[in-house]
């Protein structure tokens, strides 16, 4: 829960269009790496202790104490949270809109620390280097820390002959970025007159819809100010009045070839479930509502096995690292159907996307098939130094630019597996190690870790946005807005939380600790 206020708390720092603070320092490439890492293991470990602790409920308190359980702890934190911070986001979007558009006016937007990568070298246009990149086995397809691909990069910036290269060289013209845009939009939404025909002569798709449904004409007729904000926080070479004529010429031409808004687009079910799982309902709570049908699931399963006398797996097919013979490749599997290539995506939604539910349920499964099995690693074994060795040099790989050529599509996937279920041991283990007895400080701090996760993210942005156009370093601006939401929300967890009925709700019943009276 603590490490989703740093994860959030570098957004601001990475060109990430949705987010509400956008600093005028850029990150990228350092910021990337460092959310990477925790997002690929931070929710799954979540999941898996999850599972276990809904099978210590339905095995202590019965069907009717999970339903009390989960209703009381996750059900009313979910609405009453949604209800609460969901307009306090909003505003402070508005906001943080008027701010970035601030900014882009001034074009004070530092340079990102990735401008040697071979995506900077697309942006650039930088021919012979991406030749060589590809001759040596690169990968045409590569997206980036903030998933722009070469082709998104060369088509947003201009660069002709970087694109005659890459469709040259088999890219795939349609491939989507984090918000499932292509580089068609990225064209058209620059005002690149010859890259957009360029794309759509080679077969690129037309009425491709990103998360918003909105289609490369959508991305033509979008207003100066997002042009100005995206086109400097991007540090393109871009003029505005030139881009703004080239749309009308790109949206002539998108229309003479069949391309919609994707307002006039035909709605089928598929698309309108996929907008209504990835629409952002519960913001960063998401995570709430997908518990709750695991525990439901894992309430049903739980019943079915014990009517039909299922017998459950040897405990030493769940202890690791013997364990990781078939939960690796499953983890494989879902992970492969993200469009993240480290780590699962989110959906904020009212529906379940499934592949989503799919990787998490692994995990969740998992955790309940280890309850009350002697599957972990004893208290006092030092075993989690080595997961936790192997995690970091396999995230190192991941995080490398490695040329692995066609068989990205399974290494990459494969890579993120693996490194989920080593963190997952190494930090069961090193808290089994180091926190085995009753703390009072350590239990006051994951107490408070859920209130803060619930409150923290309209602060987080409040902060990012007030911030974001000091002329301050990022570490120095990054550490404040950290350190601040998280004091500032533990003292409001123990003056007014902890002891109040919203305590109650998210950690059960606390009694203040009295003050001992003298003898007289």
């Amino acid at each position: 829960m603590l490490l989703g206020i740093v994860l959030h708390g570098l957004l601001s720092f990475m060109p990430f269009p949705f987010w509400p603070g956008q600093d005028r320092h850029q990150y990228p490439e350092t910021c990337g790496v460092i959310v990477n890492l925790i997002h690929g293991f931070r929710m799954p470990l979540f999941f898996l202790m999850s599972g276990f602790f809904t099978m210590l409920l339905i095995e202590r308190r019965g069907l009717s104490g999970l339903v009390k359980n989960r209703t009381l702890r996750i059900l009313v934190p979910l609405i009453a949270g949604t209800i609460v911070v969901a307009p306090m986001i909003w505003g402070v979007a508005v906001w943080g809109g008027a701010k970035k558009a601030k900014i882009a006016a001034s074009r004070t937007i530092t340079p990102p620390d990735a401008d040697k990568s071979i995506w900077m070298a697309a942006k650039n246009g930088e021919i012979d280097r991406l030749k060589a990149y590809l001759a040596d086995g690169g990968n045409v397809n590569a997206r980036d820390y903030v998933g722009i691909s070469l082709l998104s990069w060369a088509g947003m910036a201009g660069r002709d002959a970087v694109v005659d290269l890459l469709i040259e060289n088999g890219v795939d013209l349609n491939a989507k970025d984090q918000n499932n845009r292509t580089a068609l939009h990225g064209a058209a939404f620059m005002g690149r007159v010859a890259i957009v025909q360029r794309l759509l002569n080679a077969g690129a798709e037309i009425n491709v819809t990103g998360t918003s449904r909105d289609t490369p004409l959508d991305s033509a007729s979008s207003n100066v100010k997002a042009l100005n904000w995206l086109g400097t926080i991007l540090k393109l070479d871009f003029d505005p009045d030139a881009v703004m004529n080239n749309r009308e010429e790109i949206k002539t031409i998108l229309r003479e070839a069949g391309g919609k808004y994707g307002a006039e687009l035909p709605l089928n079910l598929v698309t309108i479930y996929k907008a209504a799982a990835f629409a952002p309902v519960f913001q960063h709570l998401w995570f709430l509502h997908y518990l709750i049908w695991f525990s439901a699931a894992l309430a049903l399963l739980n019943a079915l096995g014990k009517a039909l006398k299922i017998p459950t797996l040897p405990a030493s097919l769940l202890r690791a690292p013997l364990c990781l013979v078939w939960l690796v490749p499953l983890t494989t599997i879902a992970q492969s159907m993200m469009t993240n290539p480290f780590g699962p995506d989110t959906a904020g939604g009212i529906f379940l996307w499934p592949p989503i539910f799919l990787y998490y349920g692994i995990f969740v499964l998992y955790g309940a098939l280890s309850f009350g099995r002697d599957v972990f690693s004893p208290a006092k074994s030092k075993l989690w130094i080595l997961y936790l060795l192997l995690a970091s040099g396999v995230g190192t790989v991941a995080m490398l630019d490695i040329k692995w050529a066609t068989a990205r599509e399974i290494i990459q996937p494969l890579i993120g597996a693996v490194y989920v279920w080593l963190m997952s041991f190494g930090l069961i283990g090193a808290s089994r190690f180091f926190f085995v007895g009753e703390n009072k400080k350590i239990r006051w701090l994951s107490d408070s870790a859920y209130w803060l996760y619930l409150a923290h993210l309209p602060l987080i942005m409040a902060l990012q946005v007030w911030v974001s156009d000091w002329d301050l370093p990022g570490i120095v601006k990054f550490l404040f807005i950290v350190m601040f939401t998280t004091a500032l929300l533990l003292i409001t967890y123990q003056l007014f939380i902890r002891y109040s009925f919203i305590g109650t709700i998210l950690n059960g019943k606390k009694t203040r600790p009295h003050r001992r009276q003298s003898p007289s």
